[in-house]
């Protein structure tokens, strides 16, 4: 589950993979709106499934595992927009006005800090390209949905109450030891586990593509399995 580029790009040459865009979220609200993102896949009758997302689209699939728990099997999560502590809180207030004031062109400038120095030529200029392409008002309804609405669930408080829905096994990545640290004492599920990717960007799945099919194709392994 992603949005963009990031959404559109399908690793696996599979009839049993969907993949499904977040919408733009211009149209959405705050986290219960966000939890309606990637419903339509369970008019589909495929059975439960293999919910895989990366950053917002982390937040929509842990939201539909812990709304549609009869329709999740199990949920992949990479570096997810939730669990952001209170340092970063206190940032959220000032970057939602710089979006407001300012739009796609203060994300594009948060968009191009998020890649590790050893991320491939031209993956920051694509995602950058891609930000600045998004209307303003996307933008600032996205984060405040994501952040500020009634009920959204990036800040940790929230995140724990949220994931505390979640009866699934999981699978989260960070790229950052804090939030992997907090994730891993968060988990009351047999079966899940937080692995944490130092050196890596945020847009981990395109920096290390390989890594990230292998590590979804084993997860997939061993839960079916179960």
């Amino acid at each position: 589950m992603g949005r963009g580029r990031t959404g559109r790009q399908v690793l696996w040459p599979s009839p049993q993979v969907l993949v499904e865009e977040c919408r733009e979220v211009g149209a959405l609200g705050g986290g219960a709106a966000l939890g309606a993102d990637g419903a339509e896949v369970l008019a589909l009758d495929t059975g439960p499934v293999i919910a895989v997302g990366h950053s917002m689209g982390g937040q929509v699939v842990n939201l539909l595992a812990g709304r549609h728990q009869h329709a999740v099997h199990s949920v992949v999560a990479l570096d997810p927009a939730h669990g952001a502590d209170e340092s970063e809180a206190e940032v959220v207030p000032a970057r939602l006005a710089a979006y407001r004031t300012h739009g796609a062109r203060a994300a594009a400038a948060f968009v191009a800090d998020s890649f590790a120095p050893t991320s491939p030529p031209g993956l920051a200029t694509a995602h950058v390209r891609t930000m600045l392409g998004t209307p303003d008002h996307v933008v600032v309804q996205a984060y405040a949905g994501m952040y500020t609405d009634a009920d959204a669930v990036g800040v940790r408080k929230q995140s724990e109450e949220y994931l505390r829905h979640r009866i699934c096994p999981s699978l989260t990545v960070w790229t950052a030891g804090e939030p992997a640290t907090w994730e891993n004492e968060n988990l009351h599920v047999r079966g899940s586990r937080v692995d944490h990717w130092p050196d890596t960007g945020h847009y981990m799945h395109e920096e290390r593509p390989r890594r990230t099919i292998k590590l979804i194709e084993k997860w997939a392994d061993s839960t079916l399995e179960d």
